[in-house]
């Protein structure tokens, strides 16, 4: 058990959501914890008896956007193996009982079967040093890596074959958690999912649809003068929806402008982005003023999404707030108005009908025109 709860707390601080389990069942109602990891405080009492023979971790979101693939045949990850020799070199890998778990970040979302194996984007594994029903543990054979995991593409890297690959069996789709995810995005999609939609969202939509383009690998690169016919249908089509007298050239201008500042494509996430970013960068100043752990790690994480976000506010509901600091939703949502009266952050629109569980839009006041924190925590 000291061994299963050393692994689990460690697993824990890299921000993978952690649950026991006895054999491959879980030995508590796991579910909540596909929405919030477990503290440190859950852990130590889940591993406090003796009825867990190893641990698993959640896939999705709640780890920081954490997908496995989930080789059933050793034969059909040497195969891959040998031909991916680089990149077989750096994944985190895990011998199993029967085959190998490559492990990456990515915002896919499901659960994949194929004749070899699965992509978990959702549900959970067991990690080291989990023991199989056979016996047999697991165990790292390229150990997970200091920083963040690496973030790949699984269909571009030979990972899997959209064209092969089945849903996840009746059993399993209580697992399945769908994004609208831009991994997949298509230069039509990008266009329309980011479209304005009434008179005083163009600035707003013009930057997520920089996000957007740069979320397509033969985009993400590209040099901002050359996507002026795109940005020129986006703008045509989203006209007449614009409020005031911007034309097309002073559109275009903005583009620029903001294609420099969107550092982040969409398929990261601000979200997951925000939340790996918890485990390397220091709290905010501001922060010291709070006694409760969960206040100062909400202050951290509206800090990180607006880092993420650039210039433009960012949507935080109750429910995701409680997730990330491991209270309900209106415990967190308390914890965001405290945030907003103490001056941290600003409600830019509310949620629908104001309710505490619906997404507002916010931004984080105590950040200079440099991205620097304030030391003394004063507005601007």
């Amino acid at each position: 058990m000291t061994t299963l709860l050393t692994h689990a707390l460690a697993y824990l601080v890299r921000g993978f959501s952690v649950i026991p389990v006895h054999g491959k069942k879980p030995t508590v109602s796991w579910k909540r914890y596909q929405r919030r990891r477990p503290t440190e405080s859950d852990l130590r009492r889940f591993f406090a008896g003796d009825d867990a023979t190893g641990l698993a971790v959640i896939c999705g979101n709640v780890s920081g956007g954490l997908v496995v693939r989930d080789f059933d045949d050793a034969d059909a990850y040497l195969a891959w193996q040998l031909s991916h020799q680089e990149l077989a070199e750096v994944l985190p890998t895990v011998k199993t009982a029967r085959g190998y778990h490559v492990y990456f970040f990515n915002c896919h979302r499901r659960i994949k079967k194929f004749d070899d194996g699965e992509l978990r984007g959702a549900g959970y594994v067991l990690a080291p040093p989990s023991v199989h029903t056979s016996g047999i543990e697991y165990q790292w054979i390229n150990p997970l890596p200091d920083g963040p995991l690496p973030e790949i593409e699984p269909f571009a890297v030979g990972l899997g074959d959209r064209a092969r690959a089945r849903g996840a069996s009746r059993a399993n789709k209580a697992e399945e958690h769908t994004l609208d995810c831009a991994c997949s995005l298509s230069l039509e999609e990008a266009i329309s999912k980011t479209l304005p939609r009434r008179p005083g969202e163009r600035n707003r939509r013009l930057f997520a649809f920089c996000r957007a383009l740069k979320s397509i690998p033969s985009l993400a690169q590209a040099d901002a003068l050359a996507l002026q016919p795109h940005v020129s249908e986006w703008y045509r089509r989203g006209k007449p929806f614009m409020s005031g007298e911007h034309d097309e050239d002073e559109n275009f201008g903005e583009f620029l402008y903001a294609w420099g500042r969107a550092k982040y494509s969409v398929d990261s996430g601000a979200f997951a982005t925000a939340l790996q970013r918890l485990e390397t960068t220091p709290l905010p100043p501001i922060a010291d003023r709070f006694a409760s752990p969960e206040t100062k790690r909400l202050i951290h994480f509206v800090r990180e999404l607006q880092l993420v976000s650039g210039d433009a506010s960012f949507y935080l509901s109750g429910p995701t707030a409680g997730g990330v600091i491991g209270l309900g939703h209106m415990a967190a949502w308390r914890r965001l108005r405290l945030l907003r009266d103490s001056n941290i952050i600003e409600m830019v629109a509310p949620g629908k009908r104001g309710k505490p569980g619906r997404s507002a839009r916010y931004r984080y006041l105590l950040l200079d025109a440099a991205g620097q924190d304030r030391v003394d925590g004063s507005r601007p």
